[in-house]
Formats: C-alpha cells, sequence, structure tokens
C-alpha cells in the first residue's frame, strides 16, 4: 500500500500545476504603515536589534511598512548600498508583527503561545510568520479529496471485481454457505481497505501540498532589489 501510495502522490505532482510568484507580486501599494507605536513608522538598526527583526539583511538602515490593497504588506528596506521590497500577502501580517512588537518581552519567554494563536507553521527569509491561513489559500483540498476517493473507489472495484470472478465458479450451481463467505469477506476486506488506503493517500498528498505551498510562499516573499 505504501507503494500505491507514492505513485498516487507522483502522479498528484505531475499533473498539479506549478506555483508561481507572478500574482503573489501583482499589487497595489497603499500608504506607509504604523506598525506599532514602540517603532513608529520606521524600524531603525536600533529597533531590528531590540526586536530581533532582519537578522538576513546586512548592512541594515532602514524598514518601512506599506498596506496592500486587499490585505498584506510591502516591506521597504533599506541598506548601506541597496534598496529591497519584500512582498507578505498574508492578511494578519501587520497585527501579528504589532502584537510581536507591543509584547515583545513577553513572547521571548514564551514563543509557542504566539506561534498558536496565530497558527504560524513556518518563517520566511526575513523571519516573518507563514500561517495556517495562508498556506491553505494556495493548497487544492479537492485534488487531495479526489485522489483520496479515486483511490478507495479502485480497491473496492477491485474487491467487487475478485467477488464477481468467485461468483462465476458457481453461475450454474447454488452457492454454498463456504462460498458464500468468502465472497463476502473478500468484499469486507476490500472495502476497508480501499477507505485506509483512501484516507491514507488523502492525506499524504495533503501534507505534500501544503510543504509545496509553504514553498511557494518563501519564494515570494524573498526580499527583491529595487535600487
Amino acid at each position: 500500500m505504501r507503494r500505491m501510495v507514492g505513485v498516487i502522490v507522483l502522479v498528484f505532482f505531475l499533473l498539479n500545476c506549478t506555483y508561481t510568484a507572478k500574482h503573489y507580486l501583482a499589487y497595489e501599494r497603499a500608504e506607509l504603515t504604523v506598525v506599532s507605536q514602540r517603532v513608529g513608522e520606521t524600524i531603525d538598526p536600533q529597533e531590528r536589534k531590540q526586536f530581533n527583526l532582519f537578522q538576513g539583511i546586512n548592512d541594515f538602515k532602514a524598514a518601512h511598512f506599506y498596506g496592500i490593497e486587499g490585505g498584506g504588506c510591502e516591506i521597504e528596506i533599506l541598506a548601506a548600498q541597496q534598496k529591497f521590497a519584500a512582498v507578505n500577502r498574508d492578511e494578519n501580517t501587520i497585527m501579528m508583527l504589532r502584537d510581536y512588537i507591543d509584547r515583545y518581552e513577553e513572547i521571548k519567554e514564551s514563543k509557542e503561545r504566539f506561534e498558536k494563536k496565530w497558527e504560524i507553521v513556518a518563517y520566511d527569509a526575513l523571519g516573518f510568520p507563514v500561517t495556517k491561513s495562508e498556506v491553505n489559500r494556495y493548497c487544492h483540498p479537492a485534488a487531495s479529496w479526489g485522489c483520496g476517493i479515486g483511490s478507495a473507489l479502485f480497491i473496492i472495484g477491485c474487491s467487487v471485481f475478485a467477488v464477481t470472478l468467485l461468483g462465476l465458479r458457481t453461475l450454474f450451481e447454488p452457492t454454498t454457505p463456504a462460498e458464500e463467505r468468502e465472497q463476502n469477506i473478500v468484499l469486507a476486506v476490500g472495502t476497508i481497505l480501499g477507505i485506509a488506503t483512501g484516507a491514507v493517500v488523502r492525506t499524504a498528498i495533503k501534507s505534500s501540498d501544503e510543504l509545496k505551498s509553504i514553498a511557494f510562499i518563501k519564494e515570494a516573499r524573498e526580499p527583491r532589489v529595487v535600487e
């Protein structure tokens, strides 16, 4: 069964369209946003160190947050020699960052509760959270359900076919209790195996799809040089 699940997951990836960052980067930038009263409109090098932000940016000078129509933000990052822009389409990004900065001392002592509150499943290159809600936006639940149900029906169908073949042996003779019991066992085992395989296939594809979605989000959020 494990080999069958692997084959079905492989087929899913071959049929599934590859994610692209084109639509993720298609947005209209709004006004400058105050993330928190503790930092104002600009995060400077001292605040970056204080709140452990933007650790992946060398020669960091400042960062500004601009809202995005429909939710999310564009982060403008100034370094010594370059300017970067990074987009984050999670509609809760500003609220999460505000919560993080406002309660930094508390969260630093117990980050698990903060991650549980916002359903954080990963972090991008800048250290910003990737949440379950955003990951689900780029998953394909119909595909995992379809493959799971299809796998279950296939195995159940095979068991029905096997029962039909067993019935052909006694086509012109009455079915004995032992033969009838044998057919019922084959059908029951096939049904149970089909349901179990369908559940395993759906779980495997759902998990793989979520990992692919996380990878896509991380790639789309990579800071790009604008100057």
